[in-house]
């Protein structure tokens, strides 16, 4: 009983389009792509260290306003007996004498601001700036790779799927042939041997099914493995039905495809990024060169207890300062000229870096472009095979019937057919596959 429910189940599963599946939950690839991205542990971290770069930026930006602190101080001590030199102690003592404890205060609010640095603030605040674009760009990056294998893992169940549902058409055209071929065998048209092998055919192809049925398993647990969602959990996948018009789209030329992935991809965008640090950089490092103002100021009074109204003491104890710092460097054993020096390496080290990401690119670009022409051209050749073959193998099964042909025969023509429905398969989701591949490059959204 527990066999013929997990059978129901398995079939429920890969099978699943049914009326009793919502379609609201069932599991397109858009779903499948955006909650990968969602649930994707290195995606979190980048974005951890995106809101880090903000804070940075932040940090940048106020180091250009003036610091102002503050602070109060409060002391307190006995007096002194004028006629015996000693600390009057005991506040009964105080009361007689009329004597207080001496109580003190102190109020201040002081200030600084650098006024220039050769624009070495200016220039953090823009390299900090940049550092938010470059976290936002490794965030692309991972998404664009992430939605890729996504689109990978999905297509890899749709394509075991037809792989399943073609291998159960097989072992069911097996059965009906090994019940004509035993009918064959109590006629005398048929020898033991040919009902052999029509059994034999039928066991490969139950074992098929069942190699079929583990693969679609294996496929969806590697889809789950990207979700990032229990292996135990039960999701309806959405597929949906890939005609020709999607395995056989018009595909743009090189240079297209190049010049819109030059705008589009992030690996780009960070190369880019970082040829515009590395300027500024060297921009940093020329500040240093330059002498540095910065001035200050502050205001500070008090009050002590017996000396005068508190806001009289106030106004009489209040000192005003107001300063300017200027530093000038002269020599500090050509640490400057040697940081100058580097930032100039590490911008051309950056620009090659550029070229690099640049040429790699078109590479991709000629790869995924020759994939898909290739994948297109297998697959007209495939349906033309496919075509072909279904004839011959339907004839073979009019033949088998009417004894104009022995089991063997149809085998053959069996195993013909067999053969071009995979490469067909094979040839279809690759074509897909590539077009796909073109889509992100060019940067369009994945769809089927």
């Amino acid at each position: 009983m527990q066999k013929v429910i997990w059978l129901f189940l398995l079939n429920l599963i890969v099978f699943g389009t049914s009326g009793a599946a919502d379609l609201e939950n069932s599991w397109s690839l858009q779903k499948c792509i955006d909650i990968a991205i969602e649930n994707n542990l290195q995606i979190k971290k980048l974005k951890l260290d995106s809101l880090g770069a903000h804070l940075s930026y932040r940090a940048a930006k106020s180091a250009l306003y003036p610091s102002v602190s503050g602070g109060i101080s409060y002391s307190f001590s006995p007096q002194i007996k004028p006629d015996t030199n000693l600390y009057i102690r005991g506040f009964d003592t105080l009361r007689q004498t009329g004597d207080r404890i001496r109580q003190s205060a102190r109020y201040s609010v002081s200030g600084r601001w650098t006024v220039f640095d050769g624009l070495g603030l200016q220039t953090d605040v823009k390299i900090k700036e940049l550092g938010i674009q470059k976290t936002g760009s490794s965030i692309k990056t991972s998404q664009v790779d992430l939605m890729l294998a996504v689109t990978n893992a999905y297509l890899q169940i749709l394509y075991s799927k037809e792989g399943l549902q073609n291998a159960i058409a097989s072992r069911d055209a097996s059965k009906v042939q090994r019940d004509r071929a035993e009918a064959l065998l109590s006629t005398g048209s048929a020898s033991k041997v040919e009902l052999a092998r029509m059994e034999a055919s039928l066991a490969t192809d139950e074992y098929n099914v069942i190699v079929a049925k583990n693969n679609y398993l294996q496929k969806e647990r590697d889809l789950k493995k990207l979700l990032q969602i229990p292996l135990d959990s039960v999701i309806i996948l959405n597929f949906p039905d890939l005609g020709d018009s999607v395995a056989l789209p018009e595909i743009p030329s090189i240079e297209t495809i190049y010049t819109a992935a030059l705008k589009t991809m992030p690996e780009i965008e960070t190369s880019q990024i970082n040829v515009e640090l590395a300027a500024l950089a060297i921009k940093r490092a020329r500040s240093s060169y330059y002498p540095s103002l910065s001035v200050s100021g502050g205001i500070s009074t008090g009050n002590s207890n017996g000396t005068g109204s508190f806001t009289e003491q106030l106004v009489d104890n209040t000192n005003l300062s107001i300063g300017a710092d200027l530093s000038i460097p002269i020599y500090d054993n050509n640490k400057k000229k040697t940081s100058l020096e580097n930032a100039k390496i590490e911008e051309k080290r950056a620009e090659l870096s550029l070229k690099d990401a640049q040429i790699q690119l078109y590479e991709d670009v000629q790869s995924a472009y020759y994939d898909a022409e290739a994948s297109k051209s297998k697959f007209e050749a495939a349906k033309l095979q496919l075509d072909r073959a279904r004839q011959s193998y339907e004839i073979a099964q009019e033949q088998f019937k009417l004894g104009m042909i022995n089991p063997t025969e149809l085998l053959v023509e069996k195993n013909a057919y067999l053969s071009a429905t995979t490469d067909l398969l094979q040839s279809k989701f690759s074509a897909v596959l590539s077009r796909q591949l073109i889509n992100v490059l060019m940067g369009k959204p994945i769809s089927l």
